[in-house]
């Protein structure tokens, strides 16, 4: 991904955006071309910075372990930070300033068709209005939740079954900086915490009783890169990177004593309300 490139593109597509606000209904009008252009130009880029993101992170992570400070993982953490700068620009400004156009070149830069926009002459003025204001109010709801997904929440967790004996926990950071995954939080008063810190409670169900019992300090059940997890290990987690971690499901019910119907996970970050939660049945 060229980051000149679209940066250059993003920066287009905001100023067509300012440029419409602006506009008058009649100059605004474009029909239906204006806004699947922007809306692609926008998903297509959105796609393509958060598959450079992935890369780079991917690459950063593999680093870390041999040769974190080196000029390759600095060059890596760069690029990073250059492209999640990208993500996050809200305005032409933050791009380095609006790129004057006329409606219909940007139209013709986004490659949207011009046919429909220009007809308007034969419409009576109060259409023009009206078809001006829903164009120009679709065009901004369609961006906006464009930007809303780019924005969302900066980590998220997935919870899946890895196979018969181990769940799976995915624990992606999407912030401008980098967070510490710590595992279980029972873990969390003995490590230093610096930054965003996150970890997860678990809460065990055995066979034929009604409620969920606190596991979080069964300890020898949580895996990570093939080998049982630290209760003191940070694990550095950069920006654009995901992690996986496994909870061993038959340690723990050798080390909770009973067969198990069900767990419960509440993830999140240090002090702050559970972000997710996820109730998995184990039997099957």
């Amino acid at each position: 991904m060229d980051l000149k490139v679209s940066a250059q593109r993003l920066r287009l597509l905001l100023s067509w955006k300012e440029t419409l606000r602006r506009a008058t209904p009649q100059e605004s009008y474009g029909g239906r071309s204006y806004r699947k252009s922007a809306a692609r130009a926008t998903a297509e880029l959105r796609k393509e910075a958060e598959a450079a993101v992935r890369k780079a992170g991917s690459q950063l992570q593999a680093l870390i372990a041999t040769d974190a400070d080196g000029p390759a993982a600095a060059q890596l953490r760069h690029r990073i930070q250059q492209l999640n700068h990208l993500l996050k620009a809200e305005t032409a400004a933050d791009l380095g300033g609006p790129i004057a156009m006329t409606l219909e070149g940007y139209a013709d830069a986004f490659g949207a068709k011009r046919s429909a926009a220009f007809t308007f002459t034969k419409l009576e003025r109060q259409d023009h209005i009206t078809i001006g204001v829903s164009i120009v109010l679709t065009l901004v709801i369609c961006l906006g939740l464009g930007w809303y997904h780019l924005w969302r929440a900066n980590t998220t967790f997935t919870l899946e079954r890895a196979d018969g004996d181990h769940l799976a926990l995915h624990f992606r950071n999407d912030g401008q900086n980098s967070a510490a995954f710590v595992g279980p939080w029972s873990a969390v008063a003995a490590v230093a915490s610096n930054g965003a810190t996150y970890g997860v409670r678990l809460y065990c169900k055995p066979r034929d009783e009604d409620s969920f019992q606190p596991c979080t300090s069964i300890g020898d059940v949580w895996i990570y890169q093939n080998e049982v997890m630290s209760p003191q290990r940070r694990i550095t987690v950069e920006s654009g990177v995901s992690i996986t971690v496994l909870l061993d499901i038959r340690a723990l019910e050798s080390a909770y004593g009973a067969p198990l119907e069900a767990v419960r996970l509440e993830c999140g970050r240090s002090g702050q309300r559970p972000q997710a939660v996820f109730t998995q049945s184990l039997e099957g």
